[in-house]
């Protein structure tokens, strides 16, 4: 009786090791993909703020050409980091 209480208890203790691993694991890769997801989704943001700012200053410097007027600003940073 106490064996096998014993196998039972060391059989349960480790599958609740088991699970709690698992559920890391499974925890670790949710913070991984949900990171790729965001660094993703950040970088297309920041092409589509890009394309605005290079497309509003040609816009501008299209119509200073058509004006007649000198246009001097400079074109957008490019973030280098």
């Amino acid at each position: 009786m106490v064996i096998a209480e014993s196998i039972r208890s060391a059989i349960e203790r480790r599958n609740q090791r088991r699970e709690e691993e698992a559920r890391q694991k499974a925890r670790q890769e949710g913070l991984q993909e949900g990171l790729q997801e965001g660094l993703q989704e950040g970088l297309q943001e920041g092409l589509r703020e890009a394309h605005r700012s290079w497309m509003d200053w040609n816009r501008r410097r299209v119509l200073a050409e058509k004006q007649g007027k000198t246009f001097d600003d400079p074109p957008p940073d490019i973030p280098t980091d």
